[in-house]
């Protein structure tokens, strides 16, 4: 859960007769991730055609494949396969004409709706001068008006929809032509005449029904081959490039690839008919990473970042634990608090997982803090169990920072963690978050305390710091033969975790900005409770404003949260640039 699972590297050497046994084995097996190495050669699947022709067929009819290696005459099928592909695609075609012709039905609708229903009406009844309908946006309307009027043309425009214009043209029957040219210059989108008439609407209606009714035709007649078809290529297919990434040595076929440490005498049980060699995982393998299951929809944010290596921690937990704690100092209402994790649920209902899922964690750390801080809806309702934030300034700024020291704090011991595992020991003791960096940062947080809160005498500190500095110095210049890099870098990396520990006071002014905002809201409230009708007005303006400040700063709130999170945490200890691991498995996805 805290650190991606243990793989070995594994090779597997089988007799050539036996290559697609053993690998239908692996895929039944599912924990093995093959090497897919380039160093082979590029290989063909000798039924790539048929497949892609029955995925278009399937997708097309609403066909799910089933997950079988049951083997399929595909070759026998071939020509059955190839005209319904011909068929379906015709109909495809069919059916985005169908499409396109509706679009304008609806835009001809909206045209005539513009005009009272009158379009429709000239159409049917106009017979002397024709006209043509289109629409237009609505800043060219002007110089369009003045170009018909130069050519002594008649039109007439009606508001439509975002900002554009329904306009109907009136020609002399001799200089139709003139409609062209028009619709070019000016970008007039034209809506045929024959779209406003009812039974254009029923044919169209009709051609649509007819080609529904054969889709669901040819569904019902082929569905139980293209589905066994499908199912079986893509898996012969998923098998193929397993047994083409492999390499020939001695007369035999060699797999790579790696498997979870812990799978590993179930392994040598289901193979035992193989020659096996393990080794370690290498400098490069997959990641298999373990969130707990209420935890792993958060992973499509974080994993935006980068997708953690194999010598990372997992970073979900970090990133989750860290931005919680945040959010809830900022935001700190336990009113505002249940909002966010009301909105929450309705997010995770409507499909929003990973959003849904961090804001309910953040909604709940909201409404914790706001205990802390004795806030509800914008208003300090009972005693603080903390502070105050607008009663204690000098205590939020404090605590801040104290939050900022806990959290670089828990960034060096990550790195740690990972750096033994690494086992990067070199990097433990002198790296840029090594002990060396980690006792100089504790060291400076104590001089700067006891000289500038306690008066006390720094001296001996001091030394000790020169002393930390300087080993780190040495080691740099040790790598790098550059003095002034060096000094600079030692320098440049006390100074970095200082400066980012005094970041974290954007906590407290957060925290600050919230209790100042709902201050001005119930001030601009009150000062109409007064005026009649005022407590009504007073309701609206709290309401009111308490949703537009919760939307407002909860925005904020998160960017500032994600900032901290990225910039002042997890470079730290995250290195990122992973795969994930990703077992061939002869399931149909």
């Amino acid at each position: 859960m805290i650190l991606p699972e243990r793989l070995l590297y594994v090779e597997l050497e089988v007799e050539k007769e036996r290559l697609e046994d053993v690998v239908v084995r692996l895929g039944r097996w599912g924990f093995f991730h093959p090497e897919i190495s380039k160093e082979n050669g590029v290989f063909i699947f000798e039924d790539e055609l048929i497949l892609s022709q029955l995925q278009s067929v399937a997708e097309f009819l609403k066909i799910p494949p089933t997950p079988s290696y049951q083997k399929v005459n595909v070759e026998a099928l071939k020509d059955k396969f190839e005209r319904l592909y011909r068929e379906t695609l015709k109909l495809k075609e069919e059916l985005a004409q169908v499409e396109k012709e509706k679009e304008l039905l609806r835009l001809a609708e909206k045209v005539d709706e513009s005009f009272g229903g009158n379009v429709s009406k000239l159409v049917r009844d106009l017979r002397v001068i024709p006209f043509r309908a289109g629409t237009i946006k609505k800043e060219v309307s002007e110089s369009l008006s003045l170009s018909l009027q130069s050519e002594k043309l008649y039109a007439l425009f009606a508001s439509l929809y975002h900002g554009d214009l329904a306009v109907l043209i009136f020609f002399p029957p001799e200089r139709e032509y003139l409609f062209e040219k028009i619709q070019s210059a000016f970008n007039v989108t034209p809506v045929p005449l024959k779209y406003f008439k009812e039974e254009v609407k029923k044919e169209i209606e009709s051609r649509e029904e007819l080609i529904k009714r054969k889709i669901e035709e040819i569904k019902r007649q082929h569905e139980k081959d293209v589905a066994s078809a499908l199912g079986f290529l893509r898996v012969k297919k998923r098998i193929f490039e397993v047994t083409s990434s492999g390499f020939e040595r001695d007369g035999k076929k060699v797999l790579k690839g790696w498997i979870p440490e812990k799978k590993k005498e179930e392994f040598l049980k289901l193979f035992n008919d193989c020659r096996i060699k393990f080794h370690p995982p290498g400098e490069n393998p997959p990641s298999l990473i373990q969130t707990p299951s209420f935890l792993k929809p958060i992973e499509e944010i974080v994993f935006s970042y980068s997708y953690p290596s194999y010598h990372d921690v997992n970073p979900v937990l970090p990133f989750i634990a860290v931005f919680v704690l945040l959010f809830g100092v900022m935001f700190g209402d336990v009113g505002h608090g249940l909002m966010l994790s009301a909105l929450a649920v309705l997010l995770e209902k409507k499909g929003k997982k990973a959003i849904g899922r961090l804001m309910l964690l953040s909604g709940i750390s909201s409404t914790i803090f706001g205990f802390l801080y004795g806030s509800a809806f914008g208003r300090e309702v009972f005693h603080p169990l903390l502070f105050s934030p607008m009663k204690s300034v000098e205590s939020l700024l404090v605590f801040s920072i104290g939050i900022g020291v806990i959290v670089i704090t828990a960034g060096f011991i990550i790195k740690f963690f990972s750096s033994v595992h690494r086992e990067s020991f070199e990097q433990v003791i002198f790296g840029e978050e090594g002990v060396l960096s980690f006792v100089a940062y504790w060291l400076s947080l104590g001089i700067l305390i006891k000289a500038l809160v306690l008066k006390m005498s720094v001296k001996v500190e001091l030394t000790i710091l020169f002393i930390l500095l300087l080993a780190s110095f040495l080691y740099a210049f040790r790598k790098t033969k550059q003095a002034a890099t060096s000094f600079i870098d030692a320098v440049r990396i006390l100074l970095e975790n200082l400066i980012n520990t005094l970041s974290f006071m954007r906590l407290g002014a957060f925290a600050l900005a919230h209790g100042a905002l709902f201050f001005a809201v119930f001030t601009v409230a009150e000062s109409v409770r007064a005026l009649k009708g005022g407590t009504l007005i007073y309701w609206l303006i709290v309401v009111l404003g308490n949703l537009f400040v919760v939307a407002l700063e909860g925005l904020i709130v998160t960017i500032q949260a994600l900032r901290l999170n990225y910039y002042e945490f997890f470079k730290k200890f995250y290195r990122g640039g992973g795969r994930p691991f990703k077992p061939f498995r002869l399931e149909v996805e």
